[in-house]
């Protein structure tokens, strides 16, 4: 590679740490201080070399500073990369013995420079030592100085691989964002006219129901069926989008029983279910619109699915000094143990059908286990085919 190549390309590589012109910290001070010590140097510094200056990244000794490149003993160590740049006596070396940094304040005589290398080869700047004696260190003192220097560009590599991580969730975030907005704004635009779809199917039936041959009125049942998925589909994506906003409500004090049986109305009105809450009276500090959504969504499953005479969801509670535990358990269908942990994922319906003949949007047990994770908790399941399936959640104080 030409000079000329290998500078742009050490350019290049400098600019992806954004390290240039940045405030000390502490973790290059300590290392310039220990560099310092066991050289039995006064003066420290690890430099930074773009294309025309020199910054100080940590600097003991010697006030921080930018210098002209041009100016800078670690100019001639970065230009090397895999060699150390020893100096004796400054006076006797013709790169520096006429440098004012040399002939006048502060009168430099000695410095040993280690190029900053990154693994592709180049040289980032270097960390160096300087006195204003004339002296020379031992092996030892060397390979400290080049281990010293091997850690700095180990937390130049840390900086710069953490700058790539916050890049990269700023992007997944961005794009969360753009699908968040793009399936509400989807699923609301469409409620309207699947609406209107299911008032026409429904109106066609009732009036031209006795017009139409047994074809026909499949095909309208087909419709009503195929439109009413759908609309439950549409729902299900509002209600996971919706997760976040309502995460953002204020907690408030409920007492448990009142709770539990004022959502069991809402999925029992003809009280065919027989439902099992805790016997002593539990007060409990939550997010109320949350912990609803929670049971709302594993009460309307229990009872979808299941196949017993009478359904039967019990519901247990606990708590610690951290969190509130609830436990969900019911009489249903249950499920294979090989599909326990496909049942959170989004839109996995494992193709069985409700009681009711239809099949799940996937979508509900995806927005629970949302919720309490995001309520600093979380959600495991066990179950038996044929005999029932428990939920325990747990969600932070």
């Amino acid at each position: 590679m030409k000079n000329s190549d290998h500078e742009r390309e050490r350019l290049r590589i400098l600019e992806m740490y954004s390290i240039v012109d940045t405030p000390p910290e502490e973790e290059y001070d300590n290392i310039a201080q220990i560099a310092s010590e066991i050289s039995h140097s006064p003066m420290a510094q690890i430099n930074i070399i773009d294309a025309t200056k020199q910054y100080s990244k940590s600097s003991l000794g010697i006030p921080r500073n930018v210098l002209p490149r041009e100016f800078a003993f670690c100019n001639h160590t970065v230009q090397n990369p895999f060699a150390m740049t020893i100096v004796p006596d400054m006076r006797l070396d013709e790169r520096f013995q006429n440098h004012p940094g040399v002939v006048g304040e502060p009168y430099i005589q000695f410095y040993t420079g280690v190029p900053l290398t990154t693994a592709e080869g180049f040289a980032l700047g270097s960390l160096c030592v300087m006195d204003i004696h004339p002296k020379e260190l031992n092996s030892s003192q060397l390979e400290t100085l080049r281990a010293l220097a091997a850690q700095v560009v180990v937390n130049l590599e840390l900086r710069r691989n953490n700058l790539i991580l916050k890049e990269r969730q700023q992007e997944l975030k961005s794009k969360y964002d753009e699908l968040e907005q793009f399936a509400f704004v989807v699923s609301h635009d469409l409620k309207s006219p699947l609406n209107n779809i299911i008032a026409l199917a429904k109106m066609l039936k009732q009036e031209y129901g006795k017009q139409l041959d047994t074809s026909g009125l499949e095909l309208v049942e087909y419709l009503n069926s195929s439109s009413g998925r759908l609309k439950s589909l549409i729902e299900g994506i509002l209600e996971f989008y919706r997760g976040d906003q309502i995460l953002a409500n204020h907690k408030e004090e409920i007492e448990l029983n009142k709770f539990l049986h004022d959502i069991s109305k809402l999925n029992n009105p003809l009280n065919d279910v027989q439902f099992k809450y805790p016997e002593e009276p539990v007060r409990l500090r939550v997010n109320k619109v949350v912990l609803e959504q929670i049971f709302l969504n594993l009460f309307v499953n229990a009872i979808k699915y299941n196949d017993k005479e009478k359904t039967i969801i019990s519901v247990s509670c606990t708590q610690d000094d951290q969190l509130y535990y609830f436990t969900v358990q019911d009489n249903g269908i249950g499920i294979d143990e090989a599909h326990l942990l496909d049942i959170f994922r989004l839109f996995t319906n494992l193709n069985k059908k409700d009681k009711h003949g239809n099949l799940g949007t996937g979508i509900g047990l995806s927005t629970v286990k949302k919720l309490v994770e995001k309520s600093g908790g979380n959600i495991r399941v066990s179950s038996k085919p044929g005999i029932g399936t428990s939920f325990l959640f747990s969600i932070k104080k």
